[in-house]
């Protein structure tokens, strides 16, 4: 799946009996809300990275180090 096939709400709103909310629901383009409802959703671009902290050190690694 492309990353130009999931949307997001770009308004608070309920569409049978379901909510979505602005912002945090996402959708498959393909999803019947969205189908119905275009005007209230937007693509999302996924292509954000983000850089990850070790958590923990290795085994024999101390941490700080």
């Amino acid at each position: 799946m492309a990353s130009s096939d999931i949307l997001v709400a770009k308004e608070s709103f309920s569409w049978e009996n379901i909510v979505f909310a602005k912002g945090q629901t996402r959708v498959r383009a393909d999803h019947p809300a969205a189908k119905a409802n275009p005007q209230y959703f937007e693509r999302v671009d996924l292509s954000l990275t983000y850089e990850v902290e070790q958590a923990t050190a290795r085994p024999g690694e101390k941490r700080g180090r």
